[in-house]
């Protein structure tokens, strides 16, 4: 993790814990969030350049159970450099793009203990999208990546993560999910079923909640 990401969790921590008050009550009985983000800026990688923004929203009802879906996209861009001959670093020709965008369907069940900053919750979801990648080498045949190369997946899962603030806030999960990928178009491989880590933080909002009668 980088130090802009570091700082990104850091502000948002930050403002949740002067968020507006408490929300989550034992008189919540159904309501809605939205929740998203967007990020630009440097990824792990050294030279890699990402941008990503995703937007949703979720149902809560009985108090403890909600159904959620989001869109997301994210494109990571990478420019290979090498010291030049007048001595400065510069683009030697080999690039890499790729894109990825998916919807993701998921349903949670939240551990309630009416605390304003932590909503811990066990989430199972999964993914449905396409990924596009495209790469040129521009000193020589290196790496063992079709030129252009597109395929479609899906992905389920289980993860555990928790909400941090009250009526506003971020919400940070983590999980495994298994990808199966059916290639459209690119180099002809044959790719077998894989194991991913999944790692997500979001920001969201409680958009309004409906009580119950008797504590209306």
């Amino acid at each position: 993790m980088n130090r802009t990401s570091i700082i990104f969790i850091y502000l948002c921590l930050l403002m949740c814990s002067h968020s507006f008050g408490q929300f989550e009550t034992n008189d919540y009985r159904h309501g809605m969030l939205v929740r998203g983000k967007i990020y630009a800026g440097p990824t792990s990688t050294e030279n890699k350049y990402g941008f990503m923004y995703t937007y949703g929203s979720e149902l809560r009802f009985f108090n403890r159970h909600s159904i959620g879906v989001d869109w997301v996209y994210f494109r990571n861009a990478y420019e290979q450099e090498s010291l030049s001959a007048a001595g400065y670093y510069e683009n030697n020709g080999t690039f890499e793009y790729k894109e990825r965008s998916y919807f993701l369907f998921d349903y949670r069940y939240y551990f309630l203990n009416y605390d304003p900053l932590a909503m811990p919750y066990i989430n199972i979801l999964t993914k449905v999208g396409h990924q596009h990648q495209w790469f040129y080498d521009g000193t020589g045949s290196k790496f063992d990546v079709p030129y252009d190369f597109g395929a479609e997946f899906n992905e389920y899962g289980i993860a555990v993560g928790t909400h941090i603030g009250g009526r506003f806030g971020v919400d940070m999960s983590a999980g495994i999910m298994r990808q199966f990928q059916k290639v459209k178009y690119g180099k002809p491989n044959i790719y077998e079923p894989k194991w991913k880590i999944h790692m997500r933080i979001n920001l969201y909002l409680n958009v309004f909640k409906i009580r119950n009668k008797k504590d209306a």
